[in-house]
């Protein structure tokens, strides 16, 4: 049996959809010296404490592990699961759902009309046989 598959691209929820994530040394770092206690270092001090902390060289950004810096994943979906061609499905069900009362109805009227040209067809033969008309 043949499967139709479509390709959907979803963000990657662990750096949400940028490819980057923020280096654990460095928020560790930022989270014990907020900017405003950085800001009243001398420059001596400032890379001294980079150096403490092994963050010279080293990048604020990291690339994601998960989607490998790509930003999303793509995942192959069966044709049925893309959501316009189930919105679509659901219209053309509605639309025979719709052509199926129509065709029942015209089906209804059209043995209605002939049982009213046999009643009709039976009247008037009945009424020139006893001379009625």
């Amino acid at each position: 049996m043949e499967e139709y598959l479509v390709q959907k691209n979803t963000p990657c929820v662990e750096c949400q959809g940028s490819g980057y994530i923020s280096n654990p040394l460095w928020l560790d770092f930022m989270e014990k010296y907020p900017p405003g206690a950085l800001r009243s270092m001398s420059a001596e001090e400032y890379k001294l404490l980079l150096l403490t902390y092994k963050l010279v060289g080293e990048p604020e950004k990291l690339t994601c592990n998960a989607c490998k810096g790509s930003g999303d994943f793509i995942i192959l979906v069966g044709i049925e699961d893309v959501p316009m061609v189930q919105d679509i499905l659901k219209r053309l069900a509605k639309l025979e759902e719709d052509k199926g009362k129509k065709t029942i109805s015209a089906a209804k009227d059209s043995v209605a009309a002939k049982n009213d040209d046999i009643q009709k067809s039976y009247e008037d033969e009945f009424n020139e046989k006893f001379g009625l008309k």
